[in-house]
């Protein structure tokens, strides 16, 4: 065997060997906990390891990428709940930013629709009065009647029933104009608070 041979072969030797170091350096391995609790690291990884999270490493232990364990339905279900409530709060930002520039402009709206309401509920207590009052004119002739030793007039009691009726028709409006204020109360202050949060410096 000449030098020139025994060269050659050590020259492709080195080369191969330096090419698998290469390669090793530019391999990826995985990182994960097996059954029995042992850090593992491997050129693969069984798939019931997968769900439960892992790490991409080099061939020297150097972290390339954590990829969590997968959520439970549990988990999930709750991801989902807040990731709805912060969409809802960005959409809920995003009118208050467009409709005011103050939280005085949001106490003006609100007291301006209970000032609507209150209009409302002031004409809804007038309807109440004139009812009343057709109410105690017919009872009067009622009690006419009953002093005079009259049976009281079929027309007479159905009048009554029927104003009293009315008079809590009238008066179911009023509960729910004065619900209507409370929420708007409740609203417009909930608005304020946020709005407060998004623009602290415009308190």
């Amino acid at each position: 065997m000449n030098i020139r041979y025994l060269l050659a072969i050590i020259s492709t030797t080195a080369i191969i060997a330096l090419s698998g170091h290469v390669l090793a350096q530019n391999a990826i391995y995985y990182k994960y906990v097996n059954k029995k609790g042992t850090n593992v690291i491997s050129s693969r990884i069984p798939s019931e390891y997968v769900k439960k999270g892992y790490d991409i490493v080099t061939f020297d232990g150097q972290l390339i990428k954590s990829v969590p364990p997968e959520l439970s339905e549990e988990e999930k279900a709750k991801l989902k709940a807040e990731n709805e409530r912060l969409k809802q709060l960005k959409e809920w930002d995003t009118q208050l930013l467009r409709r005011y520039s103050h939280p005085d402009d949001i106490e003006a709206a609100k007291q301006r629709k209970l000032s609507q309401n209150q209009s409302r509920i002031g004409l809804i207590d007038l309807n109440v009065e004139k009812i009343n009052a057709e109410i105690d004119l017919f009872q009067s002739l009622a009690a006419e009647d009953e002093r005079a030793g009259r049976e009281v007039s079929e027309e007479t009691m159905v009048s009554i029933e029927k104003f009293k009726k009315d008079r809590e028709l009238e008066l179911e409006k009023k509960r729910q104009k004065i619900e209507e204020s409370n929420r708007i109360i409740e609203e417009h202050d909930r608005d304020i608070a946020r709005f407060k949060v998004i623009r602290p410096n415009q308190k």
